[in-house]
């Protein structure tokens, strides 16, 4: 660092001018690889870099490690008078960072509108985009700033541009930030509700996602496909189930959203939501006449989700008014399932027993005798664990226990059979 250094990180005006008059070399950097000029647009110190540039300081030099300039300094930090000056001495808008950040982003990223308006009068290109793929227009949407964006959309900046890596547009970022007033001026421009990012992810999808009530109102007043699959074929209201989102489950369930739609995984979003043990969210799409029968290839169904987790509450809705065939759990394991939900489902197989065989068909009973054997065979493992410590004829008195009612409720069930015979 050489005294000129030194004195205009100071913005010491008095003493630049005296070393300058004393032959300081203007364009020495010090080991950092920063000038003095670029120390002064740092600190915003205007006059200081006036002085400097008359001496013949380099408006160019790009300071290591990512190359920043004078101006791209300056933008940063949000010295419009440093900018002006720089720009009026004849500075290159266009000279980026070693990255690809132009003056235009950088002042976009920090959201200085007076810089932005500077920069695009003397020609920034709008759609310019850095290493990464971004666009001046990509950072505002990300940022926020309605009135900069504004200023690059009249300007002709495109308003479909996609952000690497994911295909991104600005709309978008706006509904992942959940930038409402910015989503409502897109779509006042005339951007497309329905473009998907390279995953099949639709601006409905995002706002689903971060469980922006308003953003998803708004994005299906303006004609987004309420429908939409994504790569995975998740549609909007398998996102907002996932994430748990209640009011915007509500939402899309009031405008008649399609209830069964099955992912790549095989689940409905009923099966999500049991799976995640979102009772509030089952209960509504069950009124609405979700299928709870549905499973996928692994014979998962929304009523295995729920006994799987352990949650009661949804367990007994599922099988309330035989909204789901407990004969399905057949096709999936119910090895360590909760103690509380086994007996549930053990009075659910006696209801049905005690409902008689004129009700069922006989192919149906067999599966309900099927499953009753698995069930009693877990809550024996159960009874099992509670005696350990016992000795084996305790034991063996314990499981008879268990099993007395049982034993009843099958005899009963033979003496139906026979009168139904």
């Amino acid at each position: 660092n050489t005294p000129l250094i030194s004195a205009c990180r100071k913005g010491e005006y008095d003493i630049v001018k005296l070393l300058l008059e004393h032959d300081a070399k203007v364009d020495h950097v010090n080991k950092g690889g920063f000038s003095a000029l670029n120390l002064a647009c740092q600190e915003g110190y205007v006059d200081i870099a006036k002085l400097l540039i008359k001496k013949g300081a380099n408006i160019e030099q790009a300071m290591p490690p990512y190359g920043y300039t004078a101006l791209i300094d300056a933008c940063k930090e949000g010295y419009t008078k440093l900018v002006e000056f720089l720009i009026e001495k004849g500075v290159d808008v266009e000279h980026g960072t070693l990255d690809g950040n132009t003056p235009l982003i950088n002042a976009c990223r920090k959201g200085e509108y007076d810089i932005v308006k500077l920069l695009l009068k003397h020609g920034a290109k709008v759609d310019r985009v850095n290493v990464a793929g971004f666009s001046a227009l990509n950072v505002v949407c990300q940022e926020g700033y309605v009135d900069i964006a504004k200023l690059l959309i009249e300007e002709g900046a495109d308003i479909e541009q996609e952000m690497p890596p994911y295909g991104y547009t600005a709309l978008i970022n706006a509904c992942k930030k959940g930038y409402t007033k910015l989503v409502e001026f897109l779509i006042e421009k005339g951007v497309d509700v329905n473009h998907a990012s390279l995953e099949g992810y639709t601006p409905l999808h995002t706002a689903c996602i971060t469980g922006n009530f308003d953003i998803v109102e708004i994005l299906l007043k303006a004609g987004a496909d309420i429908d939409a699959y994504t790569k995975k074929m998740d549609t909007p209201l398998h996102k907002a189930c996932i994430k748990g989102n209640v009011g915007t489950v509500r939402i899309l369930l009031e405008r008649g959203v399609y209830l069964n739609d099955i992912n790549e995984e095989g689940f409905t979003p009923l099966a999500i939501a049991c799976s995640k043990g979102y009772d509030v969210i089952s209960s509504m799409l069950l009124e609405k006449g979700a299928d709870a029968n549905m499973c996928n290839s692994k014979g998962i169904t929304p009523l295995y989700n729920a006994c799987a987790i352990g949650n009661i509450k949804m367990v007994k809705e599922l099988l309330e008014y035989d909204r789901a065939d407990i004969t399905k759990l057949l096709e999936s394991d119910i090895i360590n399932f909760k103690k509380e939900v086994l007996e549930l489902l053990d009075e659910k197989i006696f209801e049905i027993r005690d409902n008689g065989y004129n009700k069922y068909l006989g192919e149906y009973m067999k599966k309900v005798d099927k499953l009753d054997k698995c069930i009693e065979n877990e809550l024996l493992k159960y009874c099992k664990d509670d005696v350990k410590t016992e000795k084996k004829e305790n034991v063996h008195n314990k499981k008879r226990k268990v099993s007395v009612e049982r034993v009843e409720r099958v005899e009963d069930r033979s003496y139906k059979m026979q009168r139904c015979l």
